[in-house]
């Protein structure tokens, strides 16, 4: 896909607008209705004012899903929300964060003011945590699906809404007074609802109960007929006991005979001839009268048109709940999105996030920044912060060296991660963040195959770095980790030098850039704007201390045999490993002259030293 269709023209938003006209007439003809769903208008996926997460970057960075089994995504991690809504909406925020300034401003302001004003907050969360899935309860009545019980449920979210509406005009903050003036509290369906409905309503109109007594004279009349038949009956079987003599004498209900009189067989002879026999049973006779005969077809009939009345005033009540189906959709993303601000700013003071800033210069700088997900699992105060700077004109390109299980992945993941959560509206887990508005991020992470289509692991690694390197801007931030690792040394070195010169030189976008290609840093000489940098790593008695701290500067060692010995490799397999380190070290040693003179002669052709300049600077490969 070419850059220039993540941003949908015009002539796409038609089609959509057609396609959508195409599914409504496929509606009405299948479905053989005239009350078809009310859609919104087409929303376009890949747009100007949404940053492009693609589907390999949502999942490397782990955005709405783990990656394992067992883990925490940023969404789970984050998710502050009390409502189904809420919930959901965080997860497109993530997923297609904003570029809109204005957007991110009155989303900012918005949490800052819930972060100081804790009393708003806690009574916005208290408002919310009761209320139902109004966007889903919207669109079964739009369908005709719903039923007493999802009614009741809109009625009850419908009550909150004037009160949410008050707090928030109230607000000093212009974003929350904003979303409070948007809610239509709908008083008049409201009020329909609290005079129609009954508090404990059934899950289908089938059980009846669904409307009180007083919202219809006849449910009045039919209720109380059903309701009083229990007494009736109790009344007519203690004067027909007096009459007969029969003391065992009892009226039961079967749904095939209905209402009889059943006696035992001792007291058949004390049955009186008005009593006709309706069924033989094992321990007797049932039998019926015209009185009982009569009071259960008055009975059924009531119950019967008691129901109908019922179904009836169930579909006209929910036609109009429809009607306004538009409205309670805007409620419910009003709801969601103050769910949201809240949930964002009750992370924000249980940990210490910060509010970003943003900048024209596209300069991406974090001070002691933090990953979220990490730093969420591991005990108070366990986490390392590290600070990064990303400088069009000093550092646009940062080569990140350092053993591994020293923390590369991670510290560059939380830069994105800190540039995720900021579009989407949240503060950012940082002493501070000043910050670019990106219009993408792109990730090389990880190793993986695609066995089903012929793609090898490094056949799927080459094709995402092509996906990067046709897509990606200058405004876009770009993650790299160990390129070149499923192919041979000199073709991995190769691709891996060439690729990150092609992104700093062509594509000028913000890119981290992590290896074990450790001839690669001599990039930093011979192109302006490639800084080096290593994650910290000490030996203290033949064991490796990870620092987890960034620095700047190259780390010469992988520390693979220590990392591995950490693992619980045998003692005999690493003996081994170390011997064969030392003679390939000294091997390569004698080629690293002739490397040092090529690349010298590279910097040349590019231009970056004149002919009679030293280049000294590229000493790092002798190492």
């Amino acid at each position: 896909t070419e850059r220039s269709d993540y941003f949908t023209p015009q002539a796409n938003v038609d089609a959509a607008a057609n396609a959508q006209a195409a599914l409504m007439l496929y509606l009405a003809e299948t479905q053989k209705t005239d009350s078809l769903p009310t859609f919104g208008e087409p929303l376009s996926l890949f747009s100007s004012a949404k940053m492009v997460l693609d589907s390999v970057t949502l999942a490397a960075l782990e955005i709405t899903r783990p990656a394992a089994e067992g883990g925490r995504s940023l969404a789970q991690t984050i998710d502050e929300t009390v409502t189904p809504m809420g919930r959901r909406l965080l997860r497109d925020w993530l997923s297609q964060p904003s570029r809109d300034a204005a957007t991110l401003e009155g989303r900012h302001n918005a949490v800052e003011s819930l972060v100081n004003g804790a009393e708003l907050a806690d009574c916005l969360r208290t408002l919310l945590k009761p209320m139902r899935d109004l966007e889903r309860l919207s669109t079964k009545t739009a369908l005709g699906l719903a039923m007493p019980r999802d009614l009741v449920a809109i009625r009850e979210v419908l009550l909150q809404l004037p009160e949410l509406r008050h707090r928030l005009i109230k607000s000093p903050c212009k974003a929350l007074a904003a979303i409070g003036g948007k809610i239509d509290p709908l008083i008049e369906l409201t009020a329909l609802l609290q005079e129609a409905l009954e508090d404990q309503a059934p899950g289908t109109f089938r059980d009846g109960g669904i409307f009180k007594s007083s919202f219809h004279p006849q449910i009045a009349e039919y209720r109380g007929l059903s309701q009083d038949a229990k007494g009736t009956i109790a009344a007519m079987e203690e004067r027909e006991r007096t009459r007969t003599g029969i003391s065992s004498l009892k009226i039961k209900f079967n749904r095939v005979f209905g209402y009889t009189i059943e006696i035992t067989n001792s007291y058949l002879a004390k049955v009186p001839s008005d009593y006709t026999r309706k069924q033989t049973i094992s321990t007797g006779e049932r039998f019926i009268t015209e009185e009982l005969k009569s009071f259960e077809e008055k009975v059924i009939s009531a119950d019967h048109r008691l129901k109908t009345i019922e179904e009836s005033l169930l579909l006209e009540t929910r036609r109009k709940v429809a009607e306004l189906t538009p409205i309670l959709s805007t409620n419910a993303r009003l709801i969601a999105e103050i769910d949201i601000l809240q949930g964002f700013a009750c992370t924000a003071r249980e940990r210490g996030y910060q509010r970003p800033r943003f900048n024209t210069q596209s300069l991406l700088a974090i001070e002691d920044g933090r990953h979220p997900v990490v730093e969420a699992l591991l005990p108070v105060g366990q986490f390392v912060p590290n600070s990064i700077r990303l400088c069009p004109e000093t550092s646009r390109t940062i080569i990140i060296t350092g053993p591994n299980m020293g923390g590369k992945s991670t510290i560059m993941r939380q830069v994105a991660l800190t540039c995720v959560l900021a579009q989407a509206g949240s503060f950012v887990p940082a002493a501070r963040a000043d910050l670019p508005i990106l219009d993408a991020i792109f990730t090389r992470i990880g190793s993986s195959d695609d066995l089903a289509r012929g793609r090898s692991t490094f056949m799927v690694e080459m094709t995402e770095v092509a996906r990067i390197l046709k897509t990606a801007t200058p405004q876009s931030l770009i993650l790299i980790d160990e390129i070149g690792r499923g192919t041979s040394t000199y073709d991995g070195l190769s691709l891996a030098w060439s690729l990150l010169e092609h992104l700093h030189n062509v594509v000028r976008a913000k890119t981290l850039f992590a290896t074990h290609f450790h001839e690669i840093t001599a990039l930093e000489m011979a192109l302006p704007g490639v800084k080096n940098a290593n994650v910290l790593v000490e030996k203290w008695k033949d064991e490796v201390v990870f620092l987890y701290k960034l620095g700047p500067g190259i780390c010469n060692r992988s520390y693979g045999i220590e990392v591995a010995k950490l693992a619980g490799l045998p003692s005999e397999v690493l003996v081994w490993a170390r011997d064969i380190q030392g003679l390939l070290e000294t091997q390569s040693q004698r080629g690293n002259k002739a490397r040092h003179t090529a690349l010298e002669q590279h910097a040349k052709q590019m231009g970056f030293f004149d002919e009679g300049e030293s280049s000294e600077s590229l000493t790092p490969l002798d190492s």
